[in-house]
């Protein structure tokens, strides 16, 4: 009977209990997976200490520091919290408004030949430029914070977003995350990051603009420089807090 079925459909229904099943057995196991990282970081240590390879037995035991007594002890759906996590659109928009904010710093001036009465004042040169780069550094977190904070408003006004203060191991795919940050610090480090590369982005457009005086050449090594960063992403950060310290084999 389809009316005693939570899909509409017998089919649905297993695939979606099987998909729940992985996903309690994955987190009831978590306790057990870190009990075998522990486990190989001890073996390690006596090796390392039989050797006198003080610094790799340092090494294991950080990491049995780590992982010991690691468990998920609550349990939340977590699909949302994983989108909101991965979603990076807002970094697209914040770095096409950095390239033109910062170009536009140098050459509205030379169009308007302002430059030359800025130079000639008490103010102009290079504490003038100082002064351009203190701005661009601010408005450049500021649109990050607007932007990222829409993104927060935005997935908790139409998603289910419970969970972000429990640990980011409790998401399987960061279950060997050396960190015990919660999702939500995870997420603050990550922009913060973020911010500190989208400021580095904006002072480098800026110097470009300052020695070339030319926009195309400025747009050109600004569209390859983000092109750039969009490959790059954050992954490179989240690598890191994927990864496993070694091979348990």
């Amino acid at each position: 009977n389809m009316e005693e079925t939570y899909t509409g459909y017998i089919h649905g229904d297993y695939v979606m209990f099987l998909e729940l099943f992985t996903e309690w057995k994955e987190l009831y196991e978590y306790r057990q997976y870190c009990s075998d990282i522990v486990e190989r970081a001890a073996e390690n240590v006596r090796f390392f200490e039989e050797r006198g390879n003080a610094f790799e037995a340092e090494n294991n035991r950080e990491i049995i520091e780590r992982y010991a007594d690691r468990e998920i002890r609550n349990f939340y759906q977590k699909d949302a919290v994983k989108r909101y996590l991965e979603y990076d659109f807002s970094g697209v928009f914040i770095i096409l408004l950095i390239l033109m904010i910062s170009s536009e710093l140098i050459f509205v001036e030379n169009k308007t030949k302002m430059n030359y009465v800025i130079d000639c004042s008490s103010y102009g040169g290079t504490r003038f430029l100082g002064t351009k780069v203190v701005f661009l550094m601010f408005i450049t977190t500021a649109l990050a914070l607007v932007f990222y904070g829409a993104d927060f408003a935005f997935f908790h006004l139409f998603y289910d977003m419970e969970g972000l203060s429990e640990p980011l191991f409790s998401i399987m795919e960061y279950k060997n995350t050396p960190v015990d940050w919660t999702i939500f610090g995870y997420q603050l480090v990550s922009i913060a990051i973020k911010i500190v590369g989208f400021q580095f982005f904006g002072i480098l457009i800026f110097l470009f603009s300052y020695l070339f005086l030319n926009q195309i050449y400025t747009v050109i090594i600004g569209a390859v420089s983000f092109v750039t960063v969009l490959g790059l992403k954050n992954g490179a950060f989240e690598s890191d807090l994927k990864e496993l310290p070694f091979t348990i084999g």
